[in-house]
C-alpha cells in the first residue's frame, strides 16, 4: 500500500513538474523581453528589403507590423517582425486581407484573430474603406469575448493592427465590438457580433 501510494506521489509530482516546464517555455517563447524592434532596426530592415511601407506598428508587445504593396503581384503583405530570445530577427510575412466587411455598405473590412505563428500572439486586422471614416478616425478600440480592450491610434494609415490579447495561452479571442473614434471621442463607426451590444 504504501508502495502504491509512493509510486502514484511520483508519478504526480513528474507530471506537475513536466506541465509546469511546458508552461515555462511556452510563456518564455511567446514572451522574450524586447521582442519589438526600434526605428533604426526598422528603417534597416525596410532598406534591406526595398519595401515602401503603408503601415508601421508595433503590435501590442508581440510583433512589429510593417505592410506593403507588392509590386508583382499588387498584393499587400505583412511582415510580423520579432526578436527571439537571443535577440535575433524573425520576420514572417503573410497577405494582409482584412477580407469581411461587417457591413453591406462595406466601409470597414476586418480579418478574423488569428496567430499563424506559435511565435507570436494573435492580431486583428482592420482596413477603413470608407474615406469620411478614414479622414476623421482618431483611434480604433476593440472588446474582446474575454473581457479585454486594445486601443490604438490612427496614424497617416488607413489601416491598423491590434493585438488580440489573451488570459491564458490557449485562447483565441474573438472581437465582440469594434468602434471607430474621432479626435473629440466622438463614435464614427461601430459594429459588433452581437446586436444587444450595440
Amino acid at each position: 500500500m504504501k508502495k502504491k501510494l509512493t509510486h502514484k506521489w511520483i508519478i504526480t509530482i513528474l507530471i506537475t513538474l513536466i506541465l509546469g516546464i511546458l508552461c515555462f517555455v511556452t510563456y518564455n517563447r511567446l514572451n522574450p523581453k524586447e521582442r519589438l524592434l526600434n526605428e533604426s532596426e526598422i528603417n534597416s530592415f525596410v532598406q534591406e528589403k526595398e519595401i515602401e511601407p503603408v503601415l508601421v506598428q508595433q503590435v501590442g508587445e508581440s510583433f512589429t507590423a510593417i505592410v506593403y504593396e507588392d509590386k508583382e503581384s499588387n498584393e499587400e503583405i505583412l511582415y510580423c517582425l520579432y526578436k527571439d530570445s537571443k535577440g535575433g530577427l524573425q520576420a514572417l510575412n503573410y497577405l494582409f486581407m482584412p477580407y469581411v466587411a461587417q457591413d453591406t455598405d462595406e466601409k470597414v473590412y476586418i480579418s478574423g484573430t488569428s496567430a499563424p505563428s506559435a511565435n507570436i500572439e494573435p492580431y486583428l486586422s482592420i482596413i477603413i474603406k470608407d474615406r469620411e471614416i478614414y479622414e476623421n478616425a482618431y483611434k480604433v478600440t476593440v472588446l474582446y469575448d474575454n473581457g479585454n480592450e486594445e486601443t490604438v491610434l490612427c496614424r497617416d494609415s488607413n489601416r491598423v493592427i491590434l493585438p488580440a490579447t489573451r488570459k491564458f495561452f490557449w485562447q483565441k479571442p474573438i472581437f465582440r465590438v469594434i468602434t471607430i473614434f474621432g479626435i473629440d471621442e466622438e463614435t464614427l463607426y461601430k459594429c459588433s457580433t452581437s446586436p444587444d451590444l450595440l
